[in-house]
């Protein structure tokens, strides 16, 4: 801005002067004044090099100047100045203070975390070994309860399987299989459940391994129960068919 101001402030006065040159009103010794057209003027011999010479100088001295100074006090301002503190040094010593100097490392402090999260190298305690430990308490207590349900019922499809089969024997056939069934279709209820919670179980414990063998399980457990009451069910119905046979005559 200020620059600019000096700048303008010259142009103006370039056409000041250059106004004084070719508007002249001439006194002569006759006592009266005396108007001369501009034409009648020979502005030939004037000589504007050293106006125009003022005005080089002074725009130059003012875009040398100026500006350099304001260049100057601008790097000046950035670096510090002489014998302040230099930027650089600010960036080196916040890096520092990040990476911990020439002793210290942020990774070192990243693997401590880990490390106790985990249990460290050497086996440590991990924090969350309590949470764990309820978890895996609590997985056990469902896959028993499973596994008493499942035979609870199977004992029960059983029981009253032998009580019909007693009363009707020509039906032993097709309510043997149906308990047969029945108690397939528990007993893959069970290995599914206890399966899905020994693969939580597995995870929980960082076991990836496991998790993977015991979910692979479960899906063979599934294929294979029921291909076996696909096999049941067809004898079911052969049962059935031979039974009305029987009984009809």
């Amino acid at each position: 801005m200020f620059l600019l101001k000096n700048l303008v402030s010259s142009i103006s006065k370039v056409t000041q002067d250059l106004g004084n040159i070719v508007s002249i009103t001439p006194v002569v010794n006759t006592g009266s004044s005396v108007n001369v057209n501009v034409s009648d003027i020979n502005i030939a011999n004037v000589s504007t090099t050293g106006l125009l010479s003022n005005v080089i100088s002074t725009v130059t001295d003012t875009v040398s100047n100026t500006t350099t100074d304001l260049v100057s006090n601008v790097v000046g301002t950035v670096t510090g100045t002489v014998g302040s503190t230099n930027p650089i040094d600010t960036v080196t010593n916040i890096i520092g203070g990040v990476t911990g100097g020439v002793t210290g490392n942020p990774l070192e402090v990243v693997t401590d975390i880990i490390g106790g999260v985990t249990g460290g190298v050497v086996g440590g305690t991990s924090p969350i070994s309590p949470v764990i430990d309820v978890v895996q308490g609590g997985i056990d207590i469902l896959q028993g309860v499973e596994s008493l349900k499942t035979e609870i019922i199977n004992t029960g499809i059983e029981t009253v399987a032998d009580a019909v089969i007693g009363v009707l024997p020509q039906a032993e056939h097709p309510v043997s299989e149906i308990a047969d069934l029945g108690t397939l279709t528990f007993e893959t209820s069970r290995d599914t459940v206890n399966g899905a919670l020994e693969v939580v179980s597995d995870l929980v414990g960082g076991d990836i391994q496991g998790a993977t063998e015991n979910a692979t399980g479960i899906l063979g457990t599934l294929i294979q129960n029921g291909s076996t009451a696909t096999g049941i069910v067809t004898d079911i119905l052969g049962g059935v068919t031979g039974t009305i046979g029987g009984v009809t005559g």
